[in-house]
């Protein structure tokens, strides 16, 4: 129960018993802690305890780059590289679209003469 002192020297006692729907009754057990230890995660006071392994257990490949992902094998098994930017360093990748833009796709002609010269024509 709850005693509630009004002003002026009144008081009122509320009953919360029927408020409490707690089987055991017992304020020790309703805060519990989460804690890790490796990949098990344990909840305090008989909770239980998970496992949060990846299957190889092994820190130092969680974060990845792109070159420590091609030093296991360059096979992309079918999949797209998307969102790649226009290159701005010579080594840099391009996409499809950006060397399409800039192909010079205008030769109208070529020829081999007899000292092996080949001659390429070029037109606008």
């Amino acid at each position: 129960s709850l005693q509630i002192d009004i002003e002026n020297g009144s008081s009122a006692t509320v009953d919360l018993a029927s408020l409490v729907d707690d089987a055991d009754a017992d304020p020790t057990n309703e805060l519990q802690t989460l804690s890790q230890s490796g990949t098990d995660v344990t909840l305090s006071d008989g909770g239980g305890t998970i496992s949060v392994a990846d299957n190889d257990n092994d820190s130092s490949n969680e974060i990845q780059d792109l070159g420590s992902v091609l030093t296991e094998g360059n096979d992309a098994g079918g999949a797209a590289i998307a969102n790649l930017a226009d290159p701005t360093a010579a080594q840099d990748a391009a996409t499809k679209a950006y060397v399409d833009a800039v192909a010079d796709d205008d030769v109208t002609g070529a020829a081999l003469d007899g000292s092996n010269v080949l001659t390429i024509s070029e037109g606008t």
